[in-house]
């Protein structure tokens, strides 16, 4: 597993237990921690987006899920016989429209949600952050995962924007066609499903 990757991961981990623990009001109530944890949470998201940043600067996140195998030295007749290698152009961009369809979802979306969903009603009390992120989250994915024309564009669009975050070919067909794919299902999502 290499750097990018193990970055994402690690402060996605920190993340998560920081939100259980030191974030969550119901187990601790020293107000010190309390902002302990708001720091910690800080820092690891700080260290998912660097992460992130990493993946695209490299340029081949795809490649971050396989095992490194060490080369065999080869013989002087292969060496001259070795094809020349392939190089994808357009990767950077592919990875750059990857994370822009799945940051529409987990971020943008959820800020929708929370602004057109949550806030107006009329029982609202607001909570941390961290909380009203969750309950964003927790509230679009319940849309998610039922029959709601959120989940006909939501699965569709991350198909698309996985299939961009890590596809190390370049296929001339398919990437555009995907590409108009994915910006017609964004125009649906912020035209027609976020403002319900």
């Amino acid at each position: 597993m290499r750097k990018p990757l193990r970055v994402v991961l690690i402060s996605l981990l920190i993340f998560i237990v920081d939100f259980v623990t030191l974030e969550n009001r119901l187990v601790t109530t020293s107000s010190t921690l309390q902002l302990v944890g708001g720091l910690v949470a800080v820092l690891a998201v700080a260290g998912i987006v660097w992460g992130l940043i990493l993946m695209v600067k490299t340029g081949r996140p795809g490649r971050l899920l396989t095992p490194r195998i060490r080369p065999v030295p080869a013989t002087p007749a292969e060496k001259t016989a070795e094809p020349p290698r392939r190089r994808s152009r357009f990767r950077p961009l592919k990875v750059l429209m990857g994370l822009a369809i799945l940051g529409s979802w987990f971020i943008v979306l959820p800020i929708l949600v929370h602004k057109n969903l949550i806030a107006p009603a009329a029982d609202y009390v607001p909570g941390p952050w961290v909380a009203e992120a969750f309950l964003s989250l927790f509230a679009l994915a319940l849309q998610c995962f039922a029959p709601t024309p959120v989940a006909l564009v939501f699965w569709p669009s991350l198909g698309v924007g996985l299939y961009f975050l890590f596809s190390r070919k370049d296929r001339p067909v398919l990437d555009p066609l995907l590409g108009i794919a994915a910006a017609v299902l964004v125009f649906v999502l912020f035209r027609f499903v976020a403002p319900l």
